[in-house]
């Protein structure tokens, strides 16, 4: 493999085991962190450290500017924020869409003109069983998961014609520090309110996911959803993703509604 490779969120987990399987391929890895810690650790494995904070219109035009073609992007970088919709503040709103949603679109804004000169390229955005399936306390990053599914769905249609391919990856929870990041940042309901029982509740679910992937596991599915001749739209990781976006596809909303709160905690019980 000869060809350029831009991976955001490279830091650590899914983006960093992803860098380092790029790598081992041969080819050229532009890693993104926003980490200092991690330079090392990626200049170990080979790849070309990047400082790239996806929200920075600065870090993404110079790491953009780094390469002279970059033939493959991973929209690897993202955040979780939990918490009641009914009380979350509309600035961490925000923040997880600019973090999940319009940082992964204006990297692809700044790729994607080169890829058309080209006639070649190909995009794989890491999305979430949280994409298609809505859990109670976790709106938040779901919603910025479905925007993201939509996003890639415009996209992969209208860069097709270019010759770029676009694709979404839905791993189910991943044992990595994002799980530790999501219930450190969690707002818990306010004390003795109304979702103070609930969202403690959600914070220890999140604390025991029953059958974790390992970062590498989800990486070998998003190189070959970057390096397939005929790319999926779509690639489940998982045997929670499967049968959970199975469950979500084949039932009715009256019996999804239903069997959700024998899978998440739910307000009031």
């Amino acid at each position: 493999m000869t060809q350029t490779v831009l991976v955001t969120g490279a830091s650590g987990g899914v983006g960093r085991a992803v860098a380092q399987r790029f790598r081992a391929d041969g080819a050229t890895v532009l890693a993104g962190y926003r980490d200092p810690a991690a330079v090392d650790a990626l200049v170990a494995m080979g790849c070309r450290p990047v400082r790239l904070d996806v929200t920075s219109e600065s870090d993404l035009v110079d790491a953009i500017e780094e390469a002279a073609d970059i033939d493959i992007v991973v929209n690897a970088a993202g955040i979780s924020q939990g918490g009641p919709m009914e009380e979350l503040p509309l600035a961490a709103l925000r923040r997880q869409f600019e973090v999940n949603v319009l940082g992964a679109l204006r990297v692809v804004q700044l790729v994607a003109p080169g890829m058309r000169r080209r006639g070649h390229g190909r995009i794989v955005n890491v999305s979430s069983v949280a994409g298609l399936v809505t859990f109670p306390g976790m709106g938040a990053y779901a919603m910025s998961k479905h925007a993201l599914e939509s996003m890639s769905q415009a996209l992969r249609q209208e860069l097709k014609p270019f010759g770029i391919g676009v694709s979404v990856v839905q791993p189910g929870g991943v044992d990595t520090a994002f799980a530790e990041a999501e219930r450190r940042t969690f707002l818990h309901g306010r004390p003795e309110g109304p979702y103070a029982a609930f969202t403690a509740e959600v914070v220890d679910r999140l604390s025991r996911n029953p059958m974790p992937l390992a970062p590498d596991g989800v990486a070998r599915t998003i190189v070959r959803a970057a390096t397939a001749r005929r790319p999926r739209a779509r690639y489940r990781v998982g045997t929670v993703a499967h049968v959970m976006l199975g469950l979500h596809d084949l039932l009715p909303n009256r019996m999804w509604d239903r069997l959700l709160p024998l899978m998440a905690p739910t307000p009031g019980r």
